[in-house]
């Protein structure tokens, strides 16, 4: 009998380092910043304040997380500064530190020890959920010259949209730091275990993704089945008509659409009959689009750069890679660059 218990024993005891080497590994891998939800302010969602990510599963890059819950290199900002809004793109986890489009702009400009332009977005944080926190936003940053909105796709429900038009308020408690001390104790140590068991954190998102797998999030050809494009171009006017009430200073959509390697080796751009309704609506309210598809065209046919996809990823697929937030920046240069007085 005592041999038995020594051999669980030892099995438990192999099963506690394993788990322990597999943490101390990952926490160099693949770690995440703890998820904070909120109903009001600008995105959904918030990173713990202060924690770090370590990205390694698509491209590799370290981040840290701002007072703010988001991903930027400074939180300071500017007197004069511009808000750039979006989802997993924009927060470019995939890449290193000052590769993302935002920290190439700030680098640009000269800005170092403060952000002239700053990155307020979070994973899934797509058009309509940035729609539905426009408002929040402008609160949240009411002296901001211009705001940036990213999105890889014009194709959204109209049921999306109208439900966007619900705007979710702000509220100074649920700001970054300020949020921390309205968690419960139990919310508080799911934080801490997120962040402190990337092994926990790992397994988990395997499952999510394998739950997740039959679902495409690229658009398709229509702006969604039983939506016509004139349902649809009604519920988008209502939606900047809602947006440029509320903010005075320039909107600008940063559009990056999918791309497709063809079987000859060229490179096309994923389009959708959406696409053409969603840039006149834009041009009729005054909103700038910054359109990436010529960009990322012209750059593969000069020396075959794409904007997607690492080396541990397929090629031309997946997040923004260094080249991407390259391009991105360079476009947005001459839109965001401070006026001369």
């Amino acid at each position: 009998m005592n041999k038995v218990f020594k051999q669980i024993g030892s099995w438990i005891l192999a099963i506690i380092v394993t788990v322990l080497i597999m943490n101390v590994v990952l926490a160099f891998y693949n770690r995440t910043a703890g998820w904070i939800d909120r109903s009001k302010g600008a995105t959904s969602a918030i990173l713990n304040p202060g924690s770090s990510i370590v990205f390694g599963t698509e491209g590799r890059g370290y981040h840290t997380v701002d007072k703010r819950g988001y991903v930027n290199n400074v939180d300071k900002l500017a007197d004069n500064y511009v808000v750039a809004i979006g989802a997993s793109h924009s927060q470019g986890k995939e890449v290193g530190t000052y590769e993302r489009y935002y920290d190439l702009l700030n680098s640009w400009l000269g800005y170092e020890d403060e952000a002239y332009v700053y990155c307020v977005s979070q994973d899934a944080n797509y058009f309509p959920s940035i729609v539905k926190g426009f408002s929040a936003l402008v609160e949240e940053f009411p002296d901001s010259s211009k705001i940036i909105i990213e999105t890889g796709k014009t194709t959204f429900t109209v049921k999306e949209l109208e439900k966007a038009l619900d705007q979710r308020g702000f509220d100074e408690k649920e700001t970054g730091e300020n949020i921390w001390n309205t968690l419960s104790f139990k919310r508080k140590l799911q934080i801490y275990l997120k962040e402190y068991s990337p092994l926990l954190y790992n397994v988990n998102s395997k499952l999510s993704e394998i739950q997740k797998i039959s679902k495409d999030n690229t658009a398709g050809n229509t702006a969604k089945k039983g939506d016509s494009l004139e349902d649809y171009e009604e519920a988008l006017r209502k939606t900047f008509e809602l947006m440029t009430s509320v903010y005075d200073g320039e909107i600008v959509i940063l559009f990056h659409p999918n791309v497709v390697i063809e079987e000859d080796g060229s490179l096309s751009i994923e389009e959708t009959d959406t696409d053409a309704v969603f840039m006149n609506v834009c041009d009729s309210y005054g909103v700038t689009v910054v359109n990436m598809a010529d960009k990322f065209i012209s750059e593969y046919e000069n020396d075959y750069t794409l904007p997607y996809g690492f080396s541990n990823s397929k090629p031309g697929s997946g997040h923004l890679n260094s080249d991407g937030h390259r391009m991105i920046a360079e476009e947005l240069m001459s839109v965001v660059r401070p006026e001369e007085n």
